[in-house]
């Protein structure tokens, strides 16, 4: 098999974001010498304060973590204006939704759950190994309500969604709340990008404001991340929001003694002590980002006459869309310098060239916009 053909196998068997080592070891380069576009992280993370708090903690790795992890919880619980007891702490988004999913066995009579997509995979992985009867939909935006199966009790979306990156608006927030009020049952939002917009944009669709402006907060489950606003994937750090007493002690009865490293929590307690100002300056630095890149595209269409690229969406640190250039991704991590973007072909409900890419910085972006450049010299002449 030749090269050529193993990245285009790559390609099609790829599962999530910055699976670097495999492509590196396909392509004979180091991991390094790839620029990555298909995690999305923060560009200018990890901040200091983040690695000084890192450096500080691993003269304590000899030691178990802590497991009860007081101080975290509370600034989370701070931060979200909510009881200590609301807050679920684990490894990760992605532990997190697989314990969601054994977890809400015990609150709801029917396990059957809708996932509209376009959606985050794992929701899918994590429900069928806890043996719930998954019925799918491609509905997103305002007719989520109406599709909602009437025989399932909770509702998985994303919110960003993942891959497209677009929002509820907060009267279609405020109806499913209601809905799943009236069932007596759970909107489960992963809200992992939702620290990537702006205060102002955060507060017009702060969920959990809406549920308890309507009474459905025990309703709402919200999940969320530090790794993609902190630049800390490495170190996994994810937390749900659940103000529903009988499910928040199950998920704790079903945590690992020690839910979080000691690095992870260090890292946890110097984001969430980071001065706001700093952090709303980095938002307003991906949005400017992101609009260059939408920009660069946009401009590539005009150059050549078409729409290489339509589609295009995006509200926090990535932006999706679909190409005209055949097996785009591959062809990029053939390029010099070798460039990896996120194919979408695992997800239902989006044409095979549909593709989502991170905010990076002004240089990446540049490098970007111009192998999409001569890709489309090449591919489309």
């Amino acid at each position: 098999m030749t090269r050529r053909e193993r990245v285009f196998r790559y390609f099609q068997s790829l599962k999530h974001g910055g699976e670097l080592a495999s492509l590196a070891k396909i392509l004979a380069v180091d991991s390094s010498e790839i620029i990555d576009f298909s995690q999305n992280i923060n560009p200018f993370a990890p901040q200091a304060e983040i690695v000084s708090a890192i450096a500080a903690a691993l003269g304590e790795i000899k030691n178990y973590p802590d497991g009860r992890l007081t101080q975290l919880r509370s600034l989370i619980a701070q931060k979200h204006g909510v009881e200590q007891a609301s807050v679920i702490l684990g490894n990760g988004a992605s532990e997190l939704i697989f314990r969601l999913a054994f977890a809400l066995q015990s609150v709801v009579t029917e396990t059957a759950a809708y996932l509209p997509e376009p959606n985050f995979s794992e929701y899918e992985r994590a429900f069928k190994n806890a043996n719930w009867s998954l019925i799918k939909g491609l509905a997103l935006g305002a007719d989520l309500l109406a599709e909602w199966p009437a025989e399932t009790s909770v509702s998985l979306l994303c919110h960003p969604n993942n891959p497209t990156g677009k929002l509820l608006e907060p009267d279609v927030l405020e109806d499913l709340l209601l809905e799943a009020r009236s069932r007596q049952g759970l909107l489960v939002l992963d809200q992992c990008f939702i620290d990537f917009l702006p205060a102002a944009l955060r507060a017009r669709y702060d969920a959990l404001g809406i549920a308890y402006r309507v009474g459905a907060q025990e309703n709402l489950l919200s999940i969320h991340s530090l790794t993609k606003f902190f630049g800390i994937a490495g170190l996994r750090l994810g937390y749900l929001l659940v103000p529903e007493r009988q499910l928040a002690r199950r998920l704790e009865e079903l945590a690992p003694a020690w839910p979080l490293n000691t690095l992870a929590e260090a890292a946890g307690l110097a984001a969430l002590q980071m001065p706001e100002e700093s952090l709303e300056a980095e938002r307003e630095a991906i949005a400017s980002l992101r609009e260059e890149l939408v920009a660069g595209l946009k401009g590539l269409n005009d150059n050549y006459g078409r729409e290489l690229f339509k589609n295009i969406s995006g509200t926090v640190n990535f932006i999706y869309f679909e190409s005209e250039i055949e097996e785009l991704a591959a062809e990029l991590a053939l390029h010099q310098p070798v460039i990896l973007i996120r194919s979408l072909r695992n997800y239902r409900g989006l044409p095979s060239q549909a593709y989502r890419v991170a905010v990076k910085r002004a240089e990446e972006i540049s490098i970007l916009l111009s192998a999409l450049d001569e890709l489309a010299t090449t591919c489309l002449h």
